[in-house]
């Protein structure tokens, strides 16, 4: 009879025992989850165990993958448009350094003409050269077709011929060259230029006389100047060519304030878009990540009570046993 009784109170154990493994379950399981959250940072690794605040992280990350997109666009055309501005200053430099030189075409000074003759040769050149002008493999003058050098020769003996030909025949220019400069995606429906065309004005008109294209003048009458010999006519070719490069000098300043507009205006798109996310990603981090103290401090009271309960299990399977010595 002793052994039947003692079997009440045993099974009585039994059954606390199962409720306190069920229960250490639990604790390991919302510790597990805790551990995770602490080591990831965020409440769930997937949409599902986020809950209501899954739809605001999935309508939010595009938008933020579409800011970050438009800001590398826009840091992709400030470069270009760095470089494009350097090049021009350079081309007005070469420009206005060979205007000055044909103030000494007056005739008095035979040697002049050969002088700014050969000046007409190396400015002819160089001007060629950064019209080539490239950041990485795209030509920053080449039009839509931006991976082919707007002028495949820069060889004055190729140059100067073909532009003293014609004001509008393609040579020297690639037969490639877009009619329009390439854009850029920066913002919601917004594109902007990036870029200018070797041959062609873009955001100036130029005033007469001009081929239409102050980038033509230019090489023109550096081409002309290149032919430039004592004679009757010198004074006058002179004289027409300081008029041509005054007005194509002028076009470059007015281009060259047009593209800073540019490149200020990128800068104000830039600035917000960053704003933008990180609006966006503050909104994304409420809705997924988790309060770290909180979750450090949950794990602390997990843990804790792990320990209990394993304690707790112990002590109640050493009863229980005792039960039957």
């Amino acid at each position: 009879m002793s052994g039947i009784n003692g079997v009440g109170p045993g099974l009585s154990n039994y059954g606390q025992l199962q409720v306190l493994l069920t229960d250490n379950l639990g604790i390991r399981q919302k510790l597990t989850v805790a551990q995770e959250q602490a080591s990831s940072g965020l409440i769930s690794q997937t949409y599902a165990g986020l809950g209501a605040n899954a739809r605001t992280s999935l309508d939010l990350r595009p938008q933020i993958l579409h800011e970050q997109t438009w800001q590398s666009n826009i840091d992709a055309a400030t470069g270009r448009l760095s470089a494009t501005q350097t090049a021009l200053a350079g081309i007005s430099s070469i420009a206005s350094n060979i205007l000055a030189q044909t103030a000494s075409l007056n005739g008095l000074d035979s040697s002049s003409p050969t002088t700014v003759a050969n000046l007409a040769r190396q400015g002819l050149e160089q001007v060629a050269q950064l019209l080539n002008t490239r950041v990485g493999d795209v030509y920053v003058f080449a039009g839509q077709d931006s991976a082919n050098a707007p002028l495949p020769d820069t060889s004055s003996a190729t140059l100067a011929p073909a532009l003293l030909a014609s004001d509008t025949a393609v040579a020297p220019f690639s037969t490639t060259l877009g009619g329009s400069p390439p854009t850029v995606q920066v913002g919601q429906g917004a594109s902007v230029q990036i870029g200018l065309l070797a041959n062609k004005n873009t955001l100036v008109t130029s005033a007469p006389p001009s081929t239409g294209s102050y980038m033509r003048d230019i090489l023109r009458e550096l081409a002309v100047l290149t032919t430039v010999s004592t004679g009757p006519t010198l004074q006058a070719t002179a004289a027409d060519a300081r008029t041509r490069l005054r007005g194509a000098i002028s076009a470059i300043a007015t281009e060259t304030g047009s593209l800073g507009n540019i490149q200020s205006d990128l800068e104000r798109r830039k600035t917000q878009s960053a704003a933008t996310v990180v609006t966006l990603q503050t909104q994304v981090s409420g809705a997924q990540d988790v309060d770290m103290a909180a979750t450090l401090s949950r794990m602390t009271a997990l843990q804790a009570q792990l320990q209990s309960s394993y304690q707790i299990i112990a002590s109640l399977r050493e009863l229980t046993l005792s039960k039957y010595i």
